[in-house]
């Protein structure tokens, strides 16, 4: 980590998710000293969530995360396989479309445990550091944990995800946060060589299929074995109701196989190749409880020296990795921003444009329109990507 400057401003950032890694990872490029903490005891204490899209801010990571990082390419779902990332979509008529990565319009389709482990490089994370108190004034914001430790920073970036202890801290007593209305279950499989490269043939790392009545199949790769002999895949079932919003929704509560036997009700009418991979998985591996999707309109962050980045800013509903990849942006802007400024600048920023909290607010609302713009996980060629008709 950069040491402390009496002129720089010395950052703490709560969280070391996407959000709060990228932003240490921006940070150390600056040159800006910062402190990085964690509720969790390790790097991989939690389940993190699966594979990831990386593509608007492709360009800009790799040029703002310091050198000594290996290329991002060796975060992807598909390593060991030479094969491009590729996103398919099957529609009610049987039409398939596909946006497959290239070398001038690339796309990394990361492993999110391992693209957490690139970004984690060379950053002190400090764990087992629970939230309890964050109390500021003119000169410092001091955060304090349940272990009897503190830190005192210029600026604190809460990077604490959907149900953050910073945006409590800026928002007291409001609930913010919005449950999509989208039942959802989920299920996780292993499969040996013969069975995945038959999902490969259908789309190298997601496809989507259809239903009557807005039911929809998306299945993923998360990760190849070493050897090649075997994948590990993940997929949703999903269909619009407007009862899933008020929780507790019924998949909280159904069992393994009552949630099963849904997923094969809702897709039944699908092309049987495309359902394959529901029945090659077994009820006992349906996730229960299922993902809720949270969203939340961003929120004008008081003057002060706390900001916000990532889910804790803006939690989306996923479509084609939209809230991971704003996260990231979020924190490089971010970092940017701060490793142009000294602490006068994060002590005025509140009035400010130029400073970082008009940088983040800017950000902030400009991800939460994208997201507006690209309901439903749709491919589109919003991330700048030409969409293939495949004979």
């Amino acid at each position: 980590m950069p040491s402390k400057s009496s002129e720089r401003p010395h950052v703490l950032i709560l969280g070391a998710g996407l959000a709060g890694l990228a932003l240490a990872q921006g940070l150390r490029k600056q040159g800006v000293s910062f402190q990085i903490f964690e509720r969790d005891e390790g790097l991989h204490a939690r389940f993190q969530g699966w594979a990831i899209a990386l593509h608007m801010m492709l360009s800009d990571l790799k040029q703002s995360v310091p050198s000594d990082l290996s290329p991002v390419e060796t975060t992807s779902h598909l390593n060991p396989l030479d094969l491009p990332a590729q996103f398919c979509m099957y529609g009610e008529d049987g039409s398939r479309f596909a946006v497959t990565s290239t070398e001038d319009k690339p796309i990394v389709r990361a492993n999110r445990s391992r693209l957490r482990e690139w970004l984690a490089t060379k950053v002190d994370v400090e764990w087992n550091k629970t939230m309890a108190k964050i109390e500021e004034d003119e000169k410092s914001v001091t955060v304090h944990f349940t272990d009897g430790t503190s830190a005192t920073g210029d600026v604190l970036v809460g990077c604490d995800g959907v149900h953050s202890f910073v945006r409590n801290y800026l928002f007291p007593n409001q609930d913010l946060l919005h449950t999509s209305p989208v039942g959802l279950l989920v299920g996780q499989v292993t499969l040996n060589r013969e069975q995945y490269e038959r999902q490969l043939s259908i789309g190298h790392s997601i496809y989507i299929a259809v239903a009557p009545k807005g039911s929809r199949l998306f299945v993923g790769l998360n990760s190849i074995s070493q050897d090649k002999e075997s994948a590990r895949y993940y997929w949703f079932v999903s269909w619009p109701d407007q009862a899933a919003s008020q929780e507790p929704y019924w998949t909280a509560t159904a069992s393994k196989q009552e949630s099963y036997d849904t997923a094969v009700e809702k897709t039944e009418t699908l092309d049987p190749k495309l359902t394959e991979i529901i029945r090659l998985t077994k009820a006992e591996d349906m996730m229960t409880p299922p993902v809720v999707f949270r969203d939340m309109l961003p929120q004008e962050i008081p003057d002060g020296r706390v900001l916000l980045a990532g889910d804790a800013a803006h939690p989306m509903t996923p479509a084609r990795g939209e809230g991971g990849n704003h996260a990231i942006l979020d924190s490089l802007n971010l970092a940017r921003a701060l490793g142009k400024s000294n602490k006068e600048d994060v002590k005025m920023r509140g009035r400010e444009p130029s400073t970082a909290l008009g940088v983040r607010a800017e950000k902030t609302k400009a991800g939460v329109k994208t997201a507006s713009y690209n309901d439903g996980g749709r491919l589109t060629p919003s991330c700048g990507k030409r969409i293939d008709v495949l004979q």
